[in-house]
């Protein structure tokens, strides 16, 4: 009887131990895991559409509490490619805080996801929260330029005049303007440049 009540009393304390390791893991796992994405957005929204190799700013903001609350770094992927790490800023204590990088769009045509993760070193391998993805997030577009406007000089164009041909696209800063003068030689042939 006493050797029953002895390992009632074992399996009891086991238990007992097994409960406070499981209550200690748990509680621990709360506490380390102190850093949230709260947003991350591209050019200030959750998508954007831009043309090869555009640059994108990309904004990410992140709550950081508790015993692990190091924020150091962000790794980004888009679509399949490789995860690239930004050393952003150093936030070593409980807060909100926002981090903003600029990368530049994938050079082929298509829709791609973008994925966050954040990091409490600098090099992007250790404390990863994440990911946080966005669905079709880049959509990049190779739209040929559209013509816009042809002006001439003199009017009506003669033999031996040139027309100016001016092609632009979207782009705001007219970096993808395309300019060609056209010239009608005497011998009835076009010559570009």
């Amino acid at each position: 009887m006493a050797n029953i009540l002895q390992n009632k009393k074992a399996k009891v304390k086991l238990l007992v131990g097994i409960l406070g390791v499981l209550i200690l893991i748990s509680i621990m796992g709360f506490v380390l895991a102190a850093r949230t994405i709260n947003f991350v957005k591209l050019d200030g929204g959750s998508s954007v559409t831009v043309e090869a190799d555009d640059s994108i700013s990309i904004s990410v903001r992140v709550t950081t509490d508790g015993s692990d609350d190091d924020w150091k770094s962000t790794g980004y992927q888009i679509g399949s490619a490789s995860i690239e790490c930004e050393n952003t800023g150093d936030h070593n204590s409980d807060g909100t805080y926002t981090e903003s990088f600029n990368i530049n769009a994938p050079v082929s045509a298509g829709t791609y996801d973008f994925k966050v993760w954040v990091y409490s070193d600098n090099g992007c391998s250790v404390g990863q929260v994440g990911p946080t993805t966005l669905a079709n997030a880049i959509t990049v577009s190779n739209t040929p330029p559209a013509m816009n406007s042809i002006s001439d000089s003199p009017d009506p164009v003669l033999s031996g005049s040139q027309i100016t041909i001016i092609a632009t696209n979207e782009r705001d800063d007219n970096s993808d303007t395309l300019q060609m003068v056209c010239s009608y030689s005497s011998n009835g042939l076009f010559l570009f440049s």
